[in-house]
């Protein structure tokens, strides 16, 4: 889905890590999605609900994702 990384966006700033509150992430390398995810997700959670994503890194070899 995304083909660059984007390390510094306004939706990942220190600032917008106050008004998004409600959709926090931990261990993010790539800050595209955690940029996406607070874009759409901002507006549809309810006041009282949260979204957090803990990334980890998930190391596989190649026989372990080729051989599904």
């Amino acid at each position: 889905m995304f083909n660059k990384q984007i390390r510094e966006t306004v939706f990942t700033s220190e600032v917008a890590a106050r008004l998004f509150s409600n959709v926090t992430a931990t261990n993010v390398v790539d800050q595209s999605f955690l940029t996406t995810l607070r874009a759409l997700c901002h507006k549809r959670l309810p006041s009282n609900e949260t979204v957090h994503l803990n990334c980890r890194t998930l190391y596989l070899s190649e026989q372990e994702i080729t051989n599904e």
